[in-house]
């Protein structure tokens, strides 16, 4: 059966069978798993290897962006194998079984170095590798577990309900676990990952049988594999998704670096109000989960994800640039916490959006690609956007560490300590100018033009 006939048949059995809880509760889990491996990488792996093992700071960022790097070419690769691989189990499953113990080891041992062995150059050497080694085992889960969206449903507001399920629970643990310990955390992390991530495999693994089969083997040299990737690259709609997203994630990234020292030196918010800050990503996670299908439901995505991407960097950076002008509340007055909090809150609920339906317009691309090439490329496809979502811990990390050396933002300081002019660039890069690099990404989508009724007119024309 050739590919295309194919993907008739797989069409209608997606519709015949709607997605249950099983499913859902699986995609929850595998954002749990994602959240806790997110939350260390995003949030704290360049705070503590500068601060508290006393790595330079543009040394570690460096270490996180060549990891990076490395995402960039294995991420289209696991996808397109992912697409192509034979197995009792199909194409996705082998992967996610794989990744369970590598995952959570290497979480633990990132947290860990043994530092009476490792000079300056030996702490980069260690985070170098150890940051490589744990990217590759989660793009062998996480590249499979996006590629089963479009298999899973062809549903246009179903998939955005699967996503808003993965990427809502990953923004509530990453919350839940933050307030952990390093080394700790990283234990604890790592064990509830792997139980996340097979409670996710085992989930979804009754689905295997009406999943789609991997292709018959070709032989398929490089260039014929590098001609497909331009040629996917290439096209309107995935170069407009990734694009918006790398733009994104410098800002997102640098953000998500930056915002522990925002809130501790520039707001001088103390352990406590910390505390509760993180709480803030909890009850968004939650508030995402009900309010993204009211959203969604019979609206095309590619406004909805604008005017969310708007109201989200709108809602986090008014503040300090209201404070640059000297024209917002200052430090000690009682208001500036409360407000502050339910700031954080609307702000990450308009985000968790944006990540959901960003996912959700590339599941759109897969039968539009199908119809042009004949070709299913679910794996690449997720590939590419997992990768912009992981772009955002790695260039987040670069932008963050050299933001903070451009900055002189000293190190091992107390609040209170770090001089007015460190403080107050550290609120203009977090502020305005990450601002306008996030508007910057909204360009792009200019060129993508799948819409609800485009897409049901694919499905249609597959069924023919």
């Amino acid at each position: 059966m050739s590919s295309t006939r194919g993907s008739v048949h797989a069409s209608g059995a997606q519709k015949s069978k709607p997605l249950g809880l099983r499913v859902r509760l699986a995609f929850a889990s595998a954002g749990f798993s994602y959240g806790i491996i997110r939350n260390g990488i995003n949030w704290f792996l360049l705070l503590y290897y500068s601060q508290v093992l006393g790595l330079s700071a543009s040394l570690a960022g460096t270490a996180l962006a060549i990891a990076l790097g490395v995402d960039a070419i294995s991420d289209p690769l696991v996808g397109r194998w992912s697409d192509r691989f034979h197995s009792r189990l199909g194409r996705r499953h082998p992967f996610l079984y794989f990744s369970i113990i590598p995952i959570g080891l290497l979480y633990f041992l990132v947290w860990a170095p043994p530092l009476e062995l490792l000079s300056q150059w030996g702490l980069f050497t260690y985070l170098l590798l150890l940051s490589i080694a744990l990217r590759l085992s989660l793009t062998l889960f996480i590249v499979p577990l996006n590629a089963l969206v479009p298999e899973l449903t062809s549903d246009y507001d179903e998939r955005t309900a699967l996503m808003n399920c993965r990427v809502s629970s990953q923004y509530f643990f990453d919350g839940l676990m933050r307030a952990g310990g390093y080394v700790e955390a990283g234990a604890i992390g790592g064990a509830l990952a792997m139980l996340g991530i097979l409670v996710a495999a085992a989930g979804t693994h009754p689905e295997i049988p009406r999943l789609r089969r991997a292709p018959a083997k070709e032989a398929e040299g490089v260039r014929g594999a590098l001609a497909e990737y331009g040629e996917t690259l290439s096209d309107g709609a995935v170069l407009a998704l990734v694009s918006y997203g790398v733009i994104g994630a410098v800002a997102i990234g640098g953000a998500q670096v930056l915002w522990v020292y925002v809130q501790a030196y520039y707001w001088e918010f103390n352990s406590s109000q910390l505390s509760w800050m993180m709480v803030t990503q909890l009850i968004a996670a939650v508030l995402a989960l009900v309010l993204t299908p009211v959203f969604a439901n019979r609206r095309d995505k590619k406004p909805l994800l604008i005017w969310a991407s708007i109201a989200s960097i709108a809602i986090y950076g008014w503040p300090l640039v209201l404070r640059s002008l000297d024209l917002f509340l200052p430090n000690e007055h009682p208001l500036l916490f409360p407000l502050m909090l339910v700031n954080a809150v609307v702000a990450l609920v308009f985000e968790v959006i944006t990540f959901t339906i960003t996912y959700s317009m590339m599941a759109e691309v897969v039968e539009a690609r199908e119809l042009m090439t004949g070709r299913r490329e679910e794996g690449v496809l997720a590939s590419l956007q997992t990768f912009v979502e992981k772009a955002s811990s790695g260039l987040g990390a670069l932008v963050g560490g050299v933001a903070l050396d451009w900055i002189r933002f000293p190190t091992q300081v107390d609040v209170g300590n770090v001089p007015m002019e460190a403080v107050f660039r550290l609120g203009l890069v977090y502020g305005p100018v990450l601002m306008l690099i996030y508007f910057a990404a909204l360009v792009p989508l200019i060129f993508y033009r799948i819409d609800r009724k485009t897409h049901l007119e694919n499905l249609a024309k597959l069924r023919e």
